[in-house]
């Protein structure tokens, strides 16, 4: 998913459903500076889990992970033709 996918949801959640406007509104007016960096840091901590599980699975299972990157690579390349 991208970002501007992600950003568009987050815009419709915060019109859509009422209590939310007044929670970020809250949240972002009173400390912005802490809430990004909470944010950023919770992100980052879990791309760094996310990061550290797909690592030890590659290393497992090396053979299929080639096979599957070969086929991403072929259906890519099926896609563009």
């Amino acid at each position: 998913m991208s970002a501007g996918a992600v950003a568009l949801l987050v815009v419709a959640i915060v019109v859509i459903f009422d209590p939310v406007p007044d929670d970020v509104s809250r949240r972002v007016l009173k400390q912005p500076a802490a809430e990004v960096s909470s944010v950023v840091q919770s992100v980052n901590s879990q791309t760094r889990s996310v990061a550290a599980i797909v690592r030890e699975r590659t290393r497992a299972h090396t053979e299929l992970v080639t096979f599957a990157m070969a086929a991403a690579i072929l259906f890519g390349l099926m896609l563009r033709s």
